[in-house]
C-alpha cells in the first residue's frame, strides 16, 4: 500500500526546523519592544525626553517582528507546496499503477479532486495552518514569560482569563469537523458534476434537460450556502472567542494595576502584549478550521491509496514475444498460446469479456485466476501498447501526440513519412511544420478515424514487442485489414486484434491472420 508523504523529509527539513526558530525570534523582538515601551511610559510619566536608544530600539524591534514575520511566511510556502507537490506525487504514480479495470469504475470528476481541493487542503494545513500553530506554541508560552516579567501578580490574572479562552475555544470546536465534512461533500457534489457535464452540456441540451440541470445546480447551490453559512458561523465564532478573552483580559490587567498601583509604564507594557497575542490566538482558530479540512482529505487520499497498485516496469529488450495464458476468466476457460511475431484475431466470450481479456493480455489488469506470462521471462513485462476506445492524446502538438512515451524521439521527417503512410497527409499539408499543429486533450478536435490513425504512427514508429488493439474505432475503418498489414510491415511486433464481431464459444481462441507483408504504398482515404 502506498503511503502518504512524511512532513519531516528532504527539502522540507530546513523549513520545519525554521519556523519555530523564527518564531522564537519573533518574541525576542517582541519582548524588546514591550520593555522598550515600559521605559518609554516611564519616561515620560517623569517627564523626561525620550532618548535615541529607546526610539531605536522600538524601531528595531518593529522592523525585526517584520522580518522574520515575512521569512516565516516563505519558510511556510515553501512548506505547504512542497508537501502538496509531493502528495501530488504520491497520489499519480499510485493511480499509474491501478488496474485499469479498477479505474475506469470510479468516477473521473471524485478523482480529479484528489488533485484539486484535497491537495489544497494539503496546502492550506502545511502551508497555512500548522505554521500558524508551532508558532502559536512558542509566541504563547513566551508572552507568559515576558508578562511574568513585568508583573508576575497582573501577569497571573491575564493568563487565567486567556486560559479560559481557549478552554471556550476547545470547547467551540467539538463538532467542527462534522460540518466540514458536509461543507466539503456538497462541493465535490457540485464539481463532480460539472466535470461530467460540462463535455456533454450541449447533447444535454439537445435532449431538453438543461433546465432541468440548471434547476438541481441551483438546488445544490441553495444547500452548499445553507451549509456554508453554518460552518462560517462556527469559525467566526470560534475566532470571536480569543477577541473577547483579549479585551477581558486587558479590562481585568488595568483593573489589577490600579488596585495594585503598577506603574503606568508597566501597564502600557502589559497592554501591548495582551494587544500582540491577539494574532497567534486568532491564527489557532483558523488553523483548526484548515486542520479539519485537510483530516478529511487525508482520509479520502488514504482510501485511495490503500487500492493496490503497482508499477509496471517493461523490459528494455526489443523483439516480439508470445503470449501464454492459462485458467478461467468469469468462469469461462482460458488457454491461449499466442506465437511471437504474429498478428491475428482474439474471439470467444461477450464483448465485456473480451474486453477484460485484452486488458489481461496488456498487463493493465490482474487476475488471480488467470496467469498470462510473455515468451520465456515470465516475470518482466515487454515493452507493450494499447489502443483503446479512447484515443491516446495529451493536449499539445501533432508531434508530441504522435511520439508519446517513445525515446529518443524520432526526427521529423521520419514521423513525417509514417504518417503520410499511414492515411494522415491531409493533416500535414505544409510538411514537418504541420507538426506543430495543436492537438487537444483525448484528441477532441480532430474526426475519429485520424484518431485512430494516430494511434497507429506512435506504435509503427515505437515499435514495441506487443501490440493489443481493443477499438470498435478499427472495425469502424473501412481500410482496417490495410491499417493491419501496414502495422505488421512497419513493425516486428507481436499483434493482437480483439474481434467484438466474432463468434462466441465456451472457450477464447486466437485467430492469425495470413502473413501479408507487402503493403509499402501509402493508404489513401
Amino acid at each position: 500500500m502506498s503511503k502518504l508523504p512524511t512532513f519531516y523529509t528532504g527539502d522540507r527539513i530546513l523549513d520545519a526546523v525554521a519556523l519555530p526558530l523564527l518564531s522564537v525570534g519573533q518574541v525576542a523582538f517582541l519582548a524588546i519592544g514591550v520593555f522598550t515601551t515600559r521605559d518609554a511610559f516611564g519616561a515620560l510619566h517623569a517627564g523626561e525626553l525620550l532618548s535615541a536608544l529607546t526610539l531605536f530600539k522600538l524601531i528595531g524591534a518593529g522592523i525585526g517582528a517584520a522580518a522574520l514575520e515575512v521569512l516565516r511566511r516563505i519558510c511556510a510556502e515553501r512548506l505547504g507546496q512542497s508537501y502538496a507537490s509531493s502528495l501530488r506525487i504520491v497520489l499519480y504514480r499510485h493511480l499509474a499503477g491501478m488496474h485499469k479495470r479498477e479505474l475506469d469504475a470510479r468516477r473521473l470528476g471524485a478523482l480529479s479532486l484528489r488533485f484539486v481541493g484535497d491537495l489544497s487542503a494539503a496546502r492550506n494545513w502545511y502551508g497555512w495552518g500548522l505554521p500558524r500553530v508551532i508558532s502559536a506554541a512558542v509566541v504563547l508560552p513566551g508572552a507568559a514569560l515576558v508578562l511574568w516579567l513585568l508583573d508576575p501578580r497582573i501577569a497571573l490574572t491575564g493568563c487565567i482569563v486567556l486560559a479560559l479562552s481557549l478552554l471556550l475555544m476547545a470547547i467551540a470546536a467539538i463538532g467542527f469537523e462534522m460540518l466540514h465534512q458536509t461543507l466539503r461533500t456538497r462541493r465535490a457534489s457540485i464539481a463532480i458534476t460539472m466535470m461530467e457535464r460540462i463535455v456533454i452540456a450541449p447533447v444535454l441540451d439537445l435532449m431538453g434537460r438543461t433546465q432541468q440541470e440548471l434547476d438541481a445546480l441551483a438546488e445544490k447551490g441553495r444547500q452548499l450556502r445553507s451549509d456554508a453559512t453554518a460552518r462560517a458561523w462556527r469559525a467566526g465564532a470560534l475566532g470571536a472567542i480569543p477577541q473577547i478573552g483579549l479585551a477581558v483580559a486587558g479590562a481585568a490587567a488595568l483593573w489589577q494595576a490600579a488596585r495594585l498601583d503598577t506603574a503606568p509604564g508597566t501597564a502600557a507594557a502589559i497592554l501591548s502584549m495582551l494587544c500582540i497575542l491577539a494574532l497567534p490566538l486568532r491564527d489557532l482558530a483558523v488553523s483548526w478550521d484548515h486542520f479539519n479540512g485537510w483530516r478529511i482529505a487525508r482520509q479520502k487520499a488514504l482510501n485511495l491509496l490503500a487500492q493496490h497498485s503497482r508499477l509496471r516496469l517493461p523490459a528494455s529488450a526489443s523483439h516480439p514475444v508470445g503470449i501464454t495464458a492459462s485458467g478461467a476468466l468469469d468462469d469461462q476457460p482460458v488457454n491461449l498460446i499466442i506465437p511471437a511475431g504474429s498478428t491475428g484475431h482474439l474471439r470467444g466470450g461477450d464483448a465485456r469479456q473480451l474486453s477484460s481479456l485484452a486488458l489481461l493480455l496488456a498487463g493493465l489488469d490482474e487476475r488471480p485466476e488467470l496467469q498470462v506470462t510473455y515468451g520465456a521471462d515470465a516475470v518482466d513485462l515487454p515493452r507493450i501498447h494499447f489502443i483503446g476506445e479512447n484515443p491516446i492524446a495529451l493536449q499539445g502538438s501533432l508531434r508530441r501526440t504522435m511520439t508519446l512515451g517513445i525515446s529518443p524521439r524520432p526526427k521529423g521527417e521520419k514521423i513525417l513519412q509514417m504518417a503520410q503512410d499511414f492515411g494522415l497527409g491531409h493533416l500535414l499539408p505544409l510538411g514537418c511544420k504541420s507538426l506543430k499543429a495543436r492537438i487537444s486533450e483525448a484528441a477532441r478536435n480532430i474526426p475519429v478515424a485520424d484518431s485512430l490513425r494516430i494511434d497507429l504512427v506512435r506504435i509503427a514508429l515505437a515499435n514495441p514487442d506487443l501490440v493489443v488493439i481493443d477499438t470498435t474505432r478499427l472495425a469502424a475503418d473501412p481500410e482496417n485489414a490495410l491499417l493491419l498489414e501496414l502495422l505488421r510491415a512497419k513493425t516486428d511486433s507481436t499483434i493482437v486484434v480483439v474481434d467484438h464481431e466474432g463468434l462466441t464459444g465456451l472457450s477464447y481462441h486466437f485467430q492469425p491472420l495470413s502473413d501479408a507483408r507487402n503493403p509499402n504504398h501509402p493508404i489513401n482515404l
